[in-house]
């Protein structure tokens, strides 16, 4: 005996509520800088801040004077690590809410990109 499956408006219908379950438990996405709020930020720190979110750097060119300490905050649900293109730094795996901070003491610009996910691109370009 061969089965067919029989696909009714009752049957769609609790497909979509199953489909809805399944995606629940995901976070609502971030909106305002609620999630820079959230991360973790030094007394007396006033770096430039790159948000993390929607697979992509909000200011994916960053410029800042020598000297300057940049955070990098993940606002996205998947975790995110930054890498230099010239292999001189990484940052450890950031999930969503968590940060990142470097130095640039010398001018000059810095390409950096994802690791988990190469189609993201940044830059900081350091003044004199």
């Amino acid at each position: 005996m061969i089965l067919k499956p029989v696909v009714t408006a009752g049957s769609v219908a609790v497909l979509a509520l199953l489909q809805a379950a399944c995606f629940s438990d995901r976070p609502a996405p971030t909106t305002g800088d609620d999630c820079i709020s959230a991360a973790p930020s030094r007394d007396g720190e006033a770096p430039g801040v790159v948000v993390i979110r929607d697979f992509s750097f909000n200011g994916q060119v960053l410029r800042v004077p020598r000297g300057s300490t940049v955070r990098w905050v993940n606002c996205d649900s998947p975790p995110h690590a930054l890498a230099a293109d010239d292999g001189a730094w990484t940052s450890p795996l950031m999930s969503r809410g968590q940060s990142f901070t470097r130095e640039f003491p010398n001018p000059g610009r810095y390409l950096y990109y994802c690791e988990p996910h190469p189609f993201m691109r940044g830059e900081v370009i350091v003044d004199e």
